[in-house]
């Protein structure tokens, strides 16, 4: 008897464990997409850290506290979410960053699957709640919590569901142990994001239903218990005022360079539209069917161009996985006969879908930006407020049918045809999302990055100027500190905006307008135009400047005798190994008269090689009697 007993409850927590791994690897499988992504967004500047230190000889903790103080004084206090340029410093590998975003996530869910199930009081509802992210999961572009942000949410809801957590632990045990890390998990959630501040409201909610008092005990307990909680947020708040006051930061905002993104705008109408935008993000398919991007195709064509027998394998697991996890969670019910109070889920749900998009809509900044469907950084916890108020519709339909085994097991098959459609769906949509991003934010970079490490700029002189031809983000002194060390004193880019230092927001200025005082105060000045069409292939076009020509918003020309020229090339395509260099060059050194400059095409015995790799070459070209236009070299007519 004891033997039997002993082996049936091994068996169901084993089965349990099953399901639960088998659920981590899918939701791996469902957000793989994004090992593949580059630094988006401000993680593209965050990431050279490294390289402002080096520039000047810095400490970590030195410029850690100096931007903080920065902030501080700006009226923000949210010291902890500093840890970015720490993090920078540690982890210089782009997958191991993204893969350790990933694992955040993972946990993320794991744990609001634990806290479900101590609310709900049913292990499958649990479960099933830990099936839902992959099909709300929406990556987005140029801002996502998931694809960039340096774990900023994933450790804000982490900070958020353990403070949750111990609070129900502590209301059921009554252990005061639980119930101060409680407090204290919430008091870390405040000092990294200020959007926390109306989050005592999820633990006003949980006391009010965890309590059992009689009406009178009921009130006082409640406040008792939520006290530490609100006077956290408002200290937090009044901290955010005196600052403020002190600094003279606006109380009202505009449309100035300095409070347009972090002073509220209370135009009612403004902020009610940016509410309703934020938390229209959260719903599944919001970015996919109003398509900012304009980036996704239709249904038929996801059908006859994505479905591969792998994306088809997925959504039969998947779908597999949910079918079965809906069968457990009918049999669940009918044994145990558990109740779940439906308004205790509804409110937790609504709560956590609308009040992390409230501070962001108070913004002018994202009262202005914020377009349908694509969503701030906020939406990643308003995502798990939605699967609350989903897994309330699913356990009603459930608890309705639950005596009849027939309409349980079509409704258990049809949950898994649809969230397997629909999740897999999504998966393509974030493959689409990161696979746009990849044109933006990882294939130039990482063409720039292996040409600087296999030499492109060996033969560059060090505190050299360069003029780069285009207007990346990361095109600043601090990236070429990290990858090119000592060659370039200076940067300026293309655009008629002002570069701006990342590290202190000191004006420098774009290169057209500086042009006489810079290109007179070097010695030597080089052009580098770069560009990637894939991870395979791409070039990058480095050629010291003897003169250039320039207008206001337009750099014209830029002219020298030597160029080099780094390629990169598929390894298994031998062919697209071969060089042919094209461009414009002048015998005559006449700057004003394009009609002299002749067109010249060089082949492969024409050019030398200086070095070369797995699939990449470095060339040089140079004429002593030439004067050849940089900006006219394409690498076989790239």
């Amino acid at each position: 008897m004891f033997y039997n007993g002993l082996k049936n409850n091994f068996f169901n927590n084993y089965k349990l464990i099953c399901l639960v791994i088998l659920n981590i690897v899918f939701i791996f499988v469902m957000l793989s997409p994004m090992l593949r992504s580059g630094y988006i967004s401000d993680d593209s500047l965050n990431s050279l850290t490294r390289g402002y230190l080096l520039i000047n000889h810095e400490n970590i903790l030195v410029f850690t506290y100096s931007i903080m103080k920065g902030w501080i004084l700006a009226g923000r206090f949210y010291p902890l979410s500093f840890y970015v340029y720490s993090l920078f410093t540690i982890i210089n590998n782009l997958f191991i960053y993204k893969l350790s975003i990933m694992i955040f996530v993972i946990i993320d869910i794991c744990l609001f699957g634990y806290f479900i199930k101590l609310v709900t009081k049913s292990t499958y509802i649990a479960l099933i709640s830990m099936l839902y992210p992959p099909f709300l999961f929406q990556f987005r572009l140029p801002n996502d919590p998931i694809l960039s942000f340096h774990w900023l949410l994933e450790l804000l809801f982490l900070y958020i569901i353990i403070s949750l957590i111990l609070l129900i632990l502590f209301l059921r045990s009554h252990n005061k142990y639980f119930l101060i890390f409680s407090v204290f998990a919430y008091i870390l959630s405040l000092l990294t994001y200020e959007i926390t501040i109306l989050f005592c409201a999820f633990h006003i909610i949980i006391i009010s239903f965890e309590t059992n008092h009689d009406y009178k005990n009921r009130v006082l307990y409640i406040v008792k218990i939520s006290l530490p909680y609100i006077l956290s947020s408002i200290f937090l708040i009044l901290l955010t005022v005196c600052l403020r006051f002190y600094q003279g930061v606006p109380w009202k905002g505009g449309e100035g360079a300095f409070d347009y993104g972090y002073v509220p705008s209370f135009k009612i109408i403004a902020f009610v539209i940016a509410l309703a935008k934020q938390t229209l993000a959260a719903f599944p398919f919001s970015y996919y069917y109003f398509d900012p991007l304009k980036i996704f195709p239709n249904i038929i064509s996801y059908i006859n161009n994505y479905f591969t027998f792998k994306i088809l394998l997925i959504m039969a697991l998947y779908s597999f996985l949910i079918w079965k996890v809906s069968l457990l969670a009918f049999s669940e019910l009918r044994k145990l006969n558990n109740k779940i109070n439906i308004k205790y889920l509804l409110l937790l749900g609504l709560s956590m879908l609308v009040l992390p998009e409230v501070l962001t809509s108070l913004s002018p900044k994202y009262q202005n930006e914020i377009t349908r469907g694509s969503g701030y950084l906020p939406v990643y916890i308003s995502y798990f407020g939605f699967t609350i108020i989903a897994i309330t519709i699913i356990y009603l339909i459930y608890n309705k049918y639950k005596s009849n085994y027939r309409i349980s097991y079509i409704i258990s098959i049809a949950l898994a045809l649809v969230l397997g459609f629909a999740s897999t769906i999504n998966y393509l949509n974030n493959n689409i999302i990161v696979n746009y991003a990849n044109t933006i934010w990882l294939y130039p970079r990482t063409i720039i990055e292996e040409s600087l490490n296999n030499g492109l700029a060996e033969n560059v002189p060090n505190n050299s100027l360069l003029i780069v031809d285009d207007n990346h983000p990361w095109d600043i002194v601090e990236f070429y500190a990290i990858y090119a060390k000592d060659k370039f004193r200076n940067i300026y880019f293309k655009g008629n905006y002002p570069i701006t230092n990342f590290a202190n927001d000191a004006f420098v200025g774009n290169y057209y307008n500086n042009y006489v005082y810079s290109f007179k105060n070097y010695n030597n000045v080089f052009y580098l135009r770069y560009d990637a069409f894939n991870k395979d292939s791409g070039y990058a076009i480095m050629g010291k400047i003897n003169d250039l020509s320039f207008s206001k918003e337009k750099l014209n020309s830029a002219t020298g005798n030597t160029i080099y020229i780094y390629y990169k090339f598929p390894v298994n395509k031998l062919a697209l190994s071969t060089i042919n260099i094209s461009g414009m060059w002048n015998d005559k050194n006449d700057l004003n008269d394009n009609t002299k400059y002749d067109i010249f095409t060089l082949n492969e015995e024409q050019v030398r090689t200086l070095s070369y790799g797995k699939g990449w070459r470095i060339i040089d070209v140079y004429s002593k009697n030439k004067v050849i236009d940089l900006k006219s070299i394409s690498v076989n007519g790239l």
